[in-house]
């Protein structure tokens, strides 16, 4: 089914997965999900949202129904727990984009908290960026943070710009730098924004002209700027005596030396507000 999918035979990967899910087969839910996304990729929000709930619900139901399986040794124990919450973890996360597309973002929210908690990287993604959007930004960060740390180059790029924001260069750079080699013009601009700011203006020239053949279209506008700028870094201390001036240089040279300028897999709730552990 999903290799009918993968190979852009839409039609035919759509009716395997509503085969799979009126046979009753089992992974009935991973159907559900499956075709629930293909209808979203697809642009139809509505028939996402109705296969991805479906899939939600049973993605939940075999979870809790499994729950009271879980091994004893610890490593075993986690890799179970993914195991049998994967199901629903997607549908959660899938259905939260879904939501958000729709422009029901007080729907959105819920379902990506659950993902969220659960592990899922997009959602916690997702959901920083609902905080970020809410000027939110240390709650923003609680998300951004481990979702940048598993890989997410989103979340490693709004991170990046709320520690700078909160004053922590050191930090901001390495996250901004990061984001920036996953390829996303936006942050290639910003990290040459970040580099221009330090001082280091060719580092910030590199970039921007990356970010620019990517197809910034602010990238140009610091381009610009750059040639009529002086480098502000501060130059290094020379390490023997053999690089000192000499007193003629010293006369000469006076003055003109420049200015330094993890989320963890969480007990489960059922609606009625018990917990599972």
């Amino acid at each position: 089914m999903r290799l009918a999918a993968e190979e852009g035979v839409a039609g035919a990967a759509s009716a395997w997965y509503q085969k799979a899910i009126d046979v009753g087969v089992q992974g009935e839910k991973h159907a559900m999900l499956f075709l629930g996304c293909l209808l979203r990729d697809q642009g139809d929000l509505q028939g996402a949202r109705e296969w991805l709930l479906k899939a939600a619900d049973a993605g939940y139901a075999s979870m809790t129904e499994n729950v009271h399986r879980l091994p004893v040794a610890e490593d075993a124990s986690l890799r179970y727990q993914r195991d049998i919450s994967n199901a629903y973890v997607n549908a959660s996360s899938c259905l939260g984009e879904v939501y958000r597309e729709l422009g029901e973002e007080p729907e959105a929210r819920p379902w990506l908290e659950r993902a969220a908690h659960l592990g899922h990287p997009t959602a916690m993604n997702e959901l920083g960026k609902i905080l970020w959007a809410a000027d939110d930004f240390d709650a923003a960060l609680i998300w951004f943070r481990p979702a940048a740390e598993l890989g997410v180059h989103d979340s490693m790029f709004y991170l990046g710009m709320i520690l700078d924001q909160n004053g922590d260069s050191d930090a901001a750079g390495i996250w901004l730098e990061k984001a920036a080699n996953g390829g996303a013009p936006h942050a290639m601009g910003r990290y040459g924004v970040f580099l221009y700011e330090q001082g280091d203006l060719s580092g910030a020239r590199a970039w921007c002209e990356r970010a620019q053949a990517a197809g910034d279209p602010f990238a140009a506008q610091l381009l610009e700027a750059l040639p009529h700028q002086p480098d502000t870094r501060q130059p290094e201390a020379p390490n023997d005596s053999s690089s000192k001036p000499t007193q003629g240089q010293r006369e000469t040279d006076h003055g003109s030396d420049p200015s330094p300028n993890l989320i963890h897999w969480t007990p489960m709730e059922h609606t009625c507000g018990c917990v599972i552990d």
